[in-house]
């Protein structure tokens, strides 16, 4: 007030101008310093992926990726609408909602070049991801079924697809698994699972036996030897009963 009653009044604006400036500066400083006590205090935190960038930044544009190419696609511009997507998975190639949509809109336009040779990477990308029961309802989606070579993307989806009970498509992609890939691994899981299918979806005691006496003779040392064992004799007994 001493200064105040000194100074001119044409120069009591730019003082009281630079003063209250000041006062915000220094109370919204001291508010975002209690805020961020605050959110240490409660566990909150920036959090941020592999390559130092905010994980908000991420989901942004995944997001506006995936606005844009619906977008696009309502105005039938479906080349940029895929261009839109492509561009964004460069960016973040392991997001699953990213991966979905384009596949999603590879269904939409029905082009069956780009799925013959992008849905096996595509779909195996969802079981990496844990998520075959996507990838179970977009390879039932496809059609014709596209072709997977890989015995353990075959062996999840038809896994998945068992659990769907969808048991024609399941046990085709595990029916004579060992001809095709005689030294995977799972082998012996991937039969166990198709006897059942043969059991569940298609009354087939008969073909579910011949299944187990192959893991049997060619798995002798199988860890799933115990499961094996108790559905042999579920069948065996329900024969006698019969």
């Amino acid at each position: 007030m001493l200064v105040a009653d000194k100074l001119p009044p044409w120069a009591l604006i730019p003082v009281i101008a630079a003063t209250t400036t000041y006062f915000a500066i220094v109370t919204s400083a001291m508010m975002g310093y209690i805020c961020l006590s605050r959110q240490q205090q409660l566990g909150i935190s920036a959090i941020r992926d592999d390559d130092d960038s905010y994980l908000e930044e991420r989901d942004f544009d995944c997001a506006r990726a995936q606005a844009e190419a619906n977008i696009l696609m309502r105005e039938g511009d479906f080349k940029a609408a895929r261009q839109t997507l492509v561009e964004c998975l460069r960016r973040y190639p392991d997001e699953s909602a990213l991966n979905e949509r384009y596949y999603r809109l590879l269904l939409a336009t029905q082009d069956k070049k780009a799925l013959r040779e992008l849905a096996p990477h595509l779909l195996e990308k969802f079981i990496l991801m844990n998520r075959a029961h996507t990838a179970a309802e977009l390879y039932l989606a496809t059609n014709p079924p596209p072709t997977i070579d890989k015995p353990h993307v075959r062996h999840q989806l038809a896994e998945a697809l068992y659990r769907q009970q969808k048991f024609r498509p399941a046990a085709l992609l595990l029916t004579n698994l060992h001809k095709h890939n005689k030294d995977y691994r799972n082998l012996d899981a991937a039969y166990l699972l198709l006897a059942q299918i043969y059991i569940d979806g298609f009354n087939r005691e008969d073909t579910a036996k011949q299944l187990l006496a192959f893991i049997k003779k060619h798995f002798p040392d199988t860890s799933l030897r115990k499961q094996v064992d108790t559905l042999a004799q579920i069948l065996t007994k329900a024969e006698a009963a019969g």
